[in-house]
């Protein structure tokens, strides 16, 4: 296609004015002054019916008197004249309304029922909003300018995307002076109904955009911002600054550790960093982030080198870099010895290379000339400080003499108030991003590392750690409903420990006992010594009321121990309802660690996971990493990794490392259990012992939801309490063949990638050629990742495995012999599908079998149309498609290929 369904918004080619007025201060005026003076070429339609005339145009009553149809609408007008505003629109044929009026006060009910009303009126007519209380929407490139920025934006490659129209002000305001150019530019407002998770989509087919800069305050729909973000900031740069942290400070904590533990910043760091991308946490970072992304150039590694014309500078360099991440290039010898030529004995030739404050404009050419031809530089730092040897000037022309034509990135800080105006001007026309502080330029420097740290973490292939396992989610469903009959939404330890059973996490045997003579029988039964602990619906954390006794040698040490918890818990919490106490074998090992995992489910962005330090005292210990899920063996050591507890985790003098395989398959499955169900509220495994041989649950906690707000999860779709659509197990199936052949149909995971180039290497040159309509010897990695690593969310693909051996499909030994996918189009409810069979297995119905779960998969995904373009010479597959029901036009775009179209019911 070539435009994409958001361009008549994001990129407009004629626009009407809803409230043009010549009133002074009017929105109206204003945004008719902006457009004229922006230099717009499209149509521009005056609409008020007060009016006949606006500033010497035309106005009109609405729009059916324009002799156009306006791609988009501004509305600038009060909030009770929108919904006809709406009505106007979808009368014309317009599908976009920006709304830059305050819109409805919802601090009241019938502000919200009327704000509630024209959404539904929208929705109903066919007209997306934007808003209300957009301050800016902008196309430089074209000149069109409907916001409210002093001075004319200059085109570039960066977007910007903002909840808040004040910050896209200050932010193209401090721009301008840089020479920092954008793509587009938009103000979100309310974000009513266009949202992150769709606008985003615009940048993946904008061909003028590199990077995006976005702003934020909240999510209101977690599962389309984190689909379009992966999927953006696989191709681009994403920088995100989300304010609000503060708000954290007010949280009321849980009855969980994971409650308290996790926190909504928290939470969003997380899934920043899962989507790929990175987040600036100041306005003078996104800012700078800004600076180094117009340029288009990348820094190449961690490894910076520092260049200064003073010590004091290059140390305070050198210290932010080591508090970012980065790393301080070690210089090579013939480096240092190139830095001694020109440079007197007392100054410094290690990074960071101190070049003194007599430093001429030759000194520092030949010093940045140096360590960039150093290949142990990735990027290079050049700061300058005022002195009367060298002007600002002259060194910013060294500066830009020495990067000329390097491939390397070179940021600069001339550092002073007037003296260094002339070389930032100088530096800025050369296109050297040059900031305000060494501070500053190393914060925009990590943060493009951090983005191609996080890249390279989102296209690792992960290895399968739990190959042949299948939890039991039948009967952790059946536990979920015999405790909601009952009354209770928390699950008693015993059935905690079952439930984690189910999906393979390991815990001791526990025995209920009602009475302490009870306990004393349990205990000779499971052998000493053993640990007991209170068991009651109304006790969280059980030490705190003195309710655990551990390492009890023997019966009566057992009685007197359950007689001492029953009367402590009695005595601190009379108001507890008590079973019994719980007991179970004291598993105590030499060298074991206690670790904690825990599931909280966070307002924005459902369930998260998270893993750390256990005990006790885990939330003053407070030494956590979140996670979202899913999560695989990659995303469980990463977690892992990122605690303080890791270290201790690893072998250390005498003590062996605890088995970090078993480890990460135990976070796998507690994954997998939170994907499975939705109706789990907060979930702690506290502590989790860990050593070189095992990884058990010793006591775990499980507060479940009530139906009703099961009601709301459900609303969301499947897997809505998640904001990253898991692997879907559900369309797992096994099909038998025309031949007989046992297959199985399933989702395509990230561990396929070497089947999948397997698969691939074994078709035939005519097939390879038909699928990719251009001669194919392989596939590159980019390709298998882009084939494997998928968004469940909005796309899929449906791969076959045949046991080449003999045994069950899917097991080891099996191999991949047909591939079914649909990908979303640029055009709303359309997917494009792609299959391919091996040519072993032509003709045994495999195709058709995939092909008609394709389609199905297709409509649940909210997909009406489904269309493909097939080679003409490929007859077979054309009449296979007309079996199915496609209609077959030919490509207006080339007369050798056909579109094959299906509208799904």
């Amino acid at each position: 296609m070539s435009r994409h369904r958001l361009s008549p918004l994001f990129d407009p080619r004629s626009v009407a004015l809803y409230g043009a007025t010549e009133r002074e201060g009017a929105l109206g005026r204003l945004l008719l002054e902006t457009l004229r003076a922006g230099g717009f070429q499209g149509p521009i339609g005056a609409i008020n019916p007060k009016r006949r005339r606006v500033l010497g145009e035309a106005c009109v009553r609405s729009a059916a008197a324009l002799d156009f149809v306006p791609d988009v609408a501004l509305a600038a007008v009060p909030a009770d004249a929108l919904p006809a505003v709406v009505d106007d629109c979808a009368d014309k044929g317009t599908r976009f309304v920006v709304v830059y009026s305050t819109g409805f006060d919802t601090a009241t009910e019938a502000g919200r029922d009327a704000q509630a009303g024209l959404l539904g009126r929208a929705r109903s007519r066919g007209v997306r909003l934007v808003g209300p209380h957009c301050m800016a929407l902008m196309r430089p490139a074209s000149g069109f300018d409907a916001g409210f920025s002093p001075g004319r934006v200059k085109a570039g490659r960066v977007a910007l995307l903002s909840q808040s129209g004040a910050v896209v002000t200050a932010l193209l305001d401090w721009a301008a002076p840089s020479g920092i150019g954008f793509s587009s530019v938009l103000s979100l407002g309310r974000a009513l109904d266009l949202d992150f998770g769709e606008l985003l989509d615009w940048y993946l087919f904008d061909h003028q955009t590199d990077s995006v800069l976005l702003y934020l305050e909240g999510v209101h729909d977690a599962r389309g911002f984190m689909s379009s973000v992966r999927a953006l900031s696989r191709v681009k740069p994403v920088v995100i600054m989300k304010a609000g942290r503060a708000n954290d400070a007010g949280r009321i904590p849980g009855a969980s550790h994971s409650d308290a533990l996790t926190g909504n910043d928290r939470v969003f760091e997380a899934a920043i960093a899962r989507a790929g991308a990175v987040r600036a946490n100041t306005t003078f970072q996104l800012l700078a982030a800004a600076r180094l992304l117009a340029l288009r150039k990348r820094p190449g590694g961690p490894r910076l080198a520092i260049v200064a014309n003073g010590g004091g500078p290059g140390v305070i360099a050198a210290d932010a870099v080591v508090a970012n991440g980065l790393e301080l290039a070690e210089l090579s010898p013939a480096t240092v010895a190139a830095l001694g030529d020109g440079l007197p004995a007392h100054g410094s030739r290690r990074n960071p290379v101190n070049l003194l404050t007599d430093a001429d404009p030759a000194r520092i050419e030949a010093a940045l000339k140096a360590v960039l031809a150093d290949p142990a530089v990735d990027a290079a730092l050049a700061l300058f400080v005022p002195q009367t040897v060298t002007t600002s000037a002259q060194a910013a022309e060294a500066i830009v003499t020495a990067a000329g034509g390097q491939p390397k990135l070179v940021a600069a800080v001339i550092a002073g108030g007037a003296s260094a105006a002339a070389g930032q001007r100088r530096l800025d026309e050369a296109g050297i991003p040059q900031f305000l502080s060494p501070e500053n330029a190393v914060d925009a420097l990590a943060l493009l590392q951090s983005f191609a740290i996080n890249q390279q973490k989102l296209r690792q292939v992960p290895v399968a750690v739990d190959v042949g396992f299948e939890p039991d989610v039948a009967a952790a469903e059946a536990m979920y409903r015999s405790v909601i009959a009952s009354g209770r939404t928390l699950l008693d330890e015993v059935e905690s420990k079952a439930l984690l059973a189910h999906f393979g996490i390991e815990a001791p045997p526990s025995i209920v006992a009602a009475t302490p003579a009870d306990a004393a029988q349990a205990a000779s039964r499971l052998g000493f010594p053993v640990v007991l602990k209170v068991l009651s619906p109304d006790i969280v954390h059980k030490s705190d009321v003195g309710g655990v006794r551990i390492n009890v040698q023997s019966a009566g040490a057992a009685r007197a121990a359950a007689e001492d918890i029953l009367e402590s818990v009695a005595r601190l919490r009379p108001d507890a309802r008590i079973s019994g106490v719980v007991v179970q074998p004291m598993i105590r090992t030499r060298h074991q660690r206690e670790v904690y995992v825990g599931m909280a489910t966070d307002p924005m962005f459902g369930a998260v996971i998270a893993f750390g330090a256990g005990g006790v005292a885990v939330e003053q210990i407070d030494d956590i990493a979140i996670g979202l899920p899913p999560l695989n063996g990659l995303l469980a050591r990463s977690m892992v990794q990122r605690t303080r507890v890791a270290r201790l985790l690893r072998a250390y003098r005498n003590v062996p490392g605890v088995d970090f395989q078993k480890l990460e398959q135990t976070l796998v499955r507690f994954s997998a259990l939170v994907c499975a169900c939705p109706w789990i509220e907060s979930l702690d495994i506290n502590p989790l012992l860990v050593d070189e041989d095992r990884v058990t649950a010793l006591d775990a906690r499980i507060a479940v939801k009530a139906p009703a707000d099961m009601l709301r999860v459900h609303w969301r779709g499947a897997y809505g309490h998640l904001a990253i659509h898991p692997y879907p197990r559900e369309l797992e199936e096994r099909v038998t063949l025309k031949n007989g052949d046992p297959v199985l149909l399933r989702p395509i995971r990230p561990e396929d990638a070497e089947l999948e180039r397997e698969f691939v290497a074994a078709l035939s040159p005519q097939t390879l050629y038909r699928r990719f309509m251009m001669p194919v010897k392989e596939l590159s990695d980019a390709m298998i990742e882009r084939f494997t690593q998928i968004d469940y969310d909005r796309e899929l693909a449906l791969v076959a495995l045949r046991n080449e051996s003999g045994g069950t499909p899917g097991a080891a030994g099996s191999r991949l012999v047909g591939v079914a996918r649909i990908i979303p189009t640029w055009e709303d409810g359309t997917a494009e599908f792609a299959i391919v069979v091996g040519d072993w297995l032509q003709h045994s119905g495999l195709g058709r079998e995939l092909m008609l779960r394709l389609l199905e998969a297709g409509r649940v995904r909210g997909y009406s149309v489904i269309e493909g373009i097939i080679l003409g010479e490929n007859v077979s597959m054309l009449r296979f498609c007309e079996r199915l029901g496609f209609t077959i036009t030919l490509n207006p775009d080339d007369p050798a290929e056909r579109i094959a179209r299906i509208t799904l019911g």
